[in-house]
């Protein structure tokens, strides 16, 4: 995102002083504002002990034509120790350094809720890509945590998506899951089955009726799965993917000039 010419803009918690280093409330309001002398502004960061709250992209506040950009945002904080981090970014990519705030929150401690969400697919409608043990891998994990939780939680609550359950309007459903955790929950998130990358290198989590040949159809990108997770409050979030492809790639890395495609049946590699 980075242009030749390279101006940095600025973030400043105008009400740093007046924030006491221990609460006992579990929120509190932080005022900021964001300024920048040459370009519009375009993203407001924000983290909470390291969760991006606004998710990975950031808040867009690109429709303010102006320069500067004020406001008070509430935070819920957790239980002890929270690191709160603000930073914005100007139209050109160029992110500011990082405000930090450190608070101390003494509210009554409770037993937090654990929420997992976990996905398994091995019937396929091209039944050549079945799979023996995705499904009951997905089973066994739900089973796994309510068993290792209980007793270290005041709620185990679980949702379950095996072979055709799994679909792209599933998400929505996740979302909806998900939001009903609060700031000190756990929340897991768990994947297995067929991991694939289409022509453009993006990356697809297969439902039952994915296209191997396209992984667009009915695939589930790998970046609108993972966003499931910012619908939630909680800022103790497990990922966990069974699948090929399934670290993080650099398609620059991977550009054709630099590896030779071998075809595996339908599918590159």
């Amino acid at each position: 995102m980075l242009s030749g010419e390279i101006n940095a803009p600025e973030v400043t918690v105008t009400n740093k002083n007046d924030i006491p280093l221990t609460v006992t409330e579990r929120n509190i309001s932080v005022s900021l504002q964001a300024r920048d002398e040459k370009y519009r502004l375009s993203k407001l960061f924000v983290s909470l002990n390291g969760v991006p709250l606004y998710g990975k992209r950031g808040m867009d506040i690109s429709g303010r034509s102006s320069l500067v950009y004020e406001d008070t945002i509430t935070l819920g904080l957790c239980q002890g120790n929270n690191r709160i981090d603000i930073s914005c970014m100007n139209e050109k990519g160029v992110e500011s350094y990082r405000e930090q705030i450190d608070v101390v929150c003494e509210a009554n401690a409770s037993k937090p809720s654990l929420f997992v969400a976990s996905i398994g697919v091995s019937e396929y409608s091209q039944k050549g890509f079945n799979l023996n043990y995705a499904s009951k891998d997905a089973k066994d994990f739900a089973n796994m945590m309510a068993i290792a939780g209980k007793g270290r939680y005041s709620d185990i609550r679980s949702m379950v998506l095996t072979d055709n359950d799994f679909s792209q309007s599933s998400l929505s459903d996740l979302k909806e899951f998900f939001k009903e955790a609060d700031r000190d929950d756990v929340v897991m998130l768990f994947y297995a089955g067929h991991g694939v990358l289409d022509n453009e290198l993006d990356y697809y989590l297969s439902t039952h009726s994915i296209d191997f040949d396209s992984p667009s159809v009915n695939g589930v990108n790998y970046d609108d799965f993972e966003s499931v997770l910012e619908a939630t409050e909680s800022v103790h979030r497990f990922c966990f993917v069974d699948a090929c492809h399934s670290g993080e790639l650099d398609k620059e890395d991977y550009a054709p000039d630099k590896m030779e495609m071998k075809p595996v049946g339908k599918l590159v590699f």
